[in-house]
C-alpha cells in the first residue's frame, strides 16, 4: 500500500484558543494515520506486538503554511519513503483542496520491546514512495542552560510503548515557549522518559530547547522551534 489519505473535519478537541488546529492535534492526527496505515500494510501495531516489537519516532520535523481552523474539512496524506539501515521515514501532508497547508516527515525506528534495543524494521507489504524535499536532522544537545521549567512523567503523559507520548513533548514545549503556534517544529528524542521522571526544561541562547533527565543527567530530547 503506497500512499494513504483520508478526511478529517477539525473538531473542537483538536483546536486551541485561537480556534485553530493545534500542534499537538495535528501531531495527534498524523500519529493515528501512521498506526492505520501501518495495520493495512502489515507493519502495525498487532503485527509488531506478536514479533515482540514496537514502533518509536526517533525524529520529527514539521512545516506549517496555514493552521486550519475549527470546522474546516481537510485531507490528510501519509507515505513510506524507501528505510536507511534501521530508519524508516514516513513523510506526511495536510491539504485543504489544493492548498498544502503543513508537511512533515517522520523518522520511526523498531524495538525490541524487552530490551528496548533497536532491531532491523519489518515493513510487511509497504510500498515506497519519493519523499519530501527535507527530513529531519540531529538536534544537538548543548550544556547546561538556565532553567525553563520542571517537569515529572505522569501516569497520562504515558503511551501504549509505556513511555512519555511525542504529542506531550510538544504540549512541554508549547508551554515552556509560551505560544499557541509555530511555523516549524523539529525534536529529537534521545532518551526514554518513564512513569516518574523528573525533566529540567533548559533553553540555549540560539533559542533551542533541550529536556534534562535530572536522575542521570542525560539529555532525553532536544528541540528546535519556529515561530
Amino acid at each position: 500500500m503506497g500512499m494513504w489519505s483520508q478526511p478529517q473535519v477539525i473538531t473542537s478537541y483538536l483546536v486551541n484558543s485561537q480556534r485553530r488546529l493545534s500542534l499537538p492535534g495535528l501531531l495527534s492526527l498524523f500519529q493515528e494515520m501512521a498506526w492505520c496505515h501501518a495495520e493495512r500494510a502489515g507493519h502495525g501495531y498487532t503485527v509488531m506486538i506478536a514479533r515482540g516489537q514496537g514502533w518509536v519516532l526517533a525524529r520529527q520535523e514539521l512545516r506549517v503554511q496555514r493552521w486550519p481552523d475549527w470546522n474546516e474539512v481537510v485531507e490528510m496524506r501519509t507515505w513510506l519513503r524507501a528505510p536507511r539501515g534501521l530508519l524508516v521515514f514516513r513523510d506526511f501532508e495536510l491539504w485543504a483542496g489544493a492548498e498544502v497547508l503543513a508537511r512533515g516527515v517522520g523518522t520511526w525506528m523498531a524495538i525490541d520491546m524487552q530490551t528496548r534495543q533497536p532491531v532491523t524494521p519489518f515493513l510487511g507489504q509497504a510500498d515506497f514512495r519519493p519523499g519530501l524535499d527535507f527530513q529531519p536532522i540531529r538536534v544537538e544537545p548543548f550544556g547546561q542552560s538556565p532553567e525553563q521549567c520542571r517537569l515529572v512523567v505522569r501516569p497520562s503523559d504515558l503511551d501504549l510503548n509505556g513511555h512519555v507520548n511525542n504529542i506531550r513533548y510538544a504540549c512541554w514545549l508549547l508551554d515552556a515557549a509560551g505560544v499557541d503556534e509555530l511555523r516549524g517544529y523539529e525534536i529529537n528524542f534521545l532518551a526514554e522518559l518513564g512513569l516518574g521522571d523528573e525533566v529540567r526544561m533548559e533553553k540555549a541562547d540560539s533559542g533551542e530547547y533541550q529536556g534534562r533527565r535530572l536522575s542521570d543527567g542525560r539529555v532525553a530530547f532536544t528541540a528546535r522551534l519556529k515561530t
